[in-house]
């Protein structure tokens, strides 16, 4: 693991309002966490807003819940495949369901003009902060390798307002996000270098935690008790790394037949993980020991992204490339099975998604 030593603080997302005509202050120790800047544009009154962090379980890894309001928010990015010009970068969708399988009801999300490419989403409870992972081209294409933007949830109005960027710390062409349940640590799978990690100050700020592995990132997922950070890697390796034992790597699972595996949701303490190539998403058993075992899989139109109700009954999956349609799956208790449900088209390709309660 690499550690940096620096604060990343807060700048303004996108063209949104809350980044305009603020001072830039830039933190560094010495030269070698240089290649972790933050420039800070900090919006005061959307700060005093949030809810400083804390050690509890704060995230969009918390364990369904069957008595849980069946009322949801659904959010899905839309994501073009391969390199796309800063012009053709995209927004982030929302919809609402009254309950699982009721209708996708389209509201306001958030506008490209206020990313840059998104293609990863989490959520961050203790703060109502929805994070969004930007590529920027994979390739900066704009000039910065990768970002997160963050903004604050109201999820009775379902809007969104912006509270600043995380930038540094080795983001590039930044995919899936995810939380650890248990520290509140946030990690950002990189394009092409491996997972950046990042801390939170007592006043929520972004605090730069270093660096794990190397090479490309789709995927990430932190295991329920906090302890093993799976990752894939755009092909049949999910990579595994004790969060116990300063992210050292373990052995490595594997599921053959050139899946290309991106991105990782957790249910009922199984692992799912959507294998784009071959059209399936496929279900792991996840044992005590935070080892893994392919159970099953369900078939799938180009799947990127997976994400479930609050109580664990219904599964959407997300198309990308050629395919744009979000696809919803309804459980089966009696089979322990998924059963293909309503398909909407979007006129994009998609990435990562996200549940709201």
């Amino acid at each position: 693991m690499k550690i940096h030593g620096i604060v990343l603080l807060l700048v303004g997302c996108g063209s949104s309002a809350v980044d305009t005509g603020r001072d830039a202050a830039v933190v560094t120790r010495d030269a070698a966490a240089r290649d972790a800047i933050a420039v800070v544009h900090d919006d005061a009154a959307a700060r005093d807003a949030l809810v400083s962090a804390d050690a509890a379980p704060a995230d969009d890894a918390a364990p369904m819940n069957p008595d849980a309001s069946p009322a949801f928010a659904f959010l899905v990015t839309e994501s073009p495949p391969g390199a796309p010009t800063v012009a053709s970068w995209r927004g982030v969708l929302q919809y609402t369901a009254t309950t699982p399988g009721a209708p996708l009801i389209p509201v306001p999300g958030i506008a490209s003009a206020r990313l840059a490419d998104p293609a990863g989403l989490a959520f961050r409870r203790t703060s109502s902060e929805v994070f969004v992972g930007n590529r920027h081209g994979n390739n900066s294409g704009d000039g910065v390798a990768g970002s997160i933007c963050r903004f604050r949830y109201d999820s009775v109005t379902r809007t969104f307002t912006g509270t600043g960027t995380i930038t540094g710390n080795g983001l590039d062409g930044v995919h899936q996000l995810a939380f650890d349940p248990i520290s509140g640590d946030l990690f950002a799978a990189n394009v092409r270098a491996g997972v950046s990690r990042f801390s939170f100050d007592a006043a929520g700020n972004a605090v730069a935690a270093g660096t794990l592995a190397s090479g490309p990132i789709r995927g990430v997922l932190v295991s329920p008790d906090g302890h093993r950070l799976f990752a894939t890697t755009a092909g049949d390796v999910i990579r595994v790394f004790d969060l116990t034992n300063a992210g050292a790597e373990l052995p490595s699972f594997t599921v053959a037949g050139g899946a290309n595996l991106h991105y990782l949701a957790l249910r009922s303490g199984e692992v799912y993980v959507a294998g784009l190539d071959l059209n399936r998403v496929y279900r792991l058993t996840l044992s005590a020991a935070s080892e893994l075992a392919l159970r099953d899989s369900f078939p799938a139109d180009s799947p990127i992204g997976i994400a479930f109700s609050p109580d664990g009954r219904e599964m959407i999956v997300a198309g990308h490339r050629a395919s744009d349609v979000i696809q919803r799956y309804d459980y089966d208790a009696a089979l322990d099975t998924w059963a293909p449900g309503a398909i909407i088209n979007t006129t994009a390709s998609l990435g990562g998604l996200m549940i709201i309660p």
